[in-house]
């Protein structure tokens, strides 16, 4: 069994159904899914995916880009409202910084005002966060350690950091998701740190539709990643590590159950 504990469903990129997506991942024994909100449109359609698939669940955010148009004092009001709710939220992200040329974007200061306002929350309703890390090192970190005292603790998503930062968030108890990117050949220098850091804080996910896996990225260049591709991602781990690939299906699923409250 593995989980895939970052993917987006429904998107556009998809030229199968929801329930293709879902069912093609169950045949390659994929037995979990975490889909990721990025807005108030996405963690609501997050949301309603849960309800249809028992072995789905979600996180609600807003990526350090998305609603732009709402104030954050709004935007949080309504992450409290989708709370409020009976549903199968486990986490909050996909939130974090985005330090970049992004054409709009928020600037820095309203980045760190929406990712703190967002990690109050994780911290209120006993939620790991889940973070989108973009050049913003130092200031995740420092968040990280101010909340830290406080029972903060998540995920870094799609982990493409040195090992230095990797002891410090490990040090505060986050786990590391790692997805395609670690089958590139840019992506090599990864392999050194799933190699020194514990097997049980290892998470596997896709992040599909994006970062499709190797060979598929070279093979069917341009076609949406999906859930059921996490098995190469683990394949992977297992071949950096030198252990089986059962173990770390068995390994990354407790961890992922584990980070997110999943009986």
């Amino acid at each position: 069994m593995l989980f895939d504990t970052h993917c987006h469903f429904p998107h556009a990129k998809y030229k199968k159904t929801s329930e293709d997506v879902v069912a093609d991942a169950r045949m390659a024994e994929v037995s979990l899914l975490m889909n990721i909100g990025t807005s108030l449109k996405e963690s609501r359609r997050a949301i309603e995916t849960t309800k249809k698939f028992d072995d789905v669940y979600c996180s609600i955010g807003i990526y350090p880009h998305d609603d732009r148009d709402h104030a954050v004092n709004v935007l949080e009001k309504k992450l409290e409202e989708f709370l409020s709710q009976p549903s199968k939220i486990k986490a909050i992200g996909e939130i974090g910084l985005d330090i970049s040329n992004w054409q709009g974007g928020r600037n820095l200061e309203e980045q760190l005002e929406l990712f703190e306002i967002q990690i109050q929350l994780a911290v209120k309703n006993h939620l790991p966060i889940v973070i989108h890390n973009r050049n913003g090192d130092k200031e995740v970190l420092e968040l990280v350690e101010k909340y830290s005292k406080d029972g903060l603790t998540g995920v870094c998503h799609c982990f493409t950091q040195d090992w230095e930062y990797a002891k410090k968030m490990l040090d505060f108890e986050f786990y590391l998701g790692f997805g395609g990117i670690i089958t590139y050949q840019s992506g090599e220098y990864l392999s050194e740190i799933i190699k020194k850091m514990p097997l049980d804080r290892v998470l596997v996910e896709t992040d599909s539709p994006y970062l499709l896996p190797e060979p598929l990225r070279t093979q069917n260049k341009g076609e949406a990643n999906e859930p059921q591709n996490v098995v190469l991602v683990a394949q992977k781990i297992a071949e950096i590590r030198s252990v089986s690939y059962d173990e770390v299906c068995k390994i990354t699923y407790e961890n992922g159950k584990r980070i997110f409250k999943i009986d």
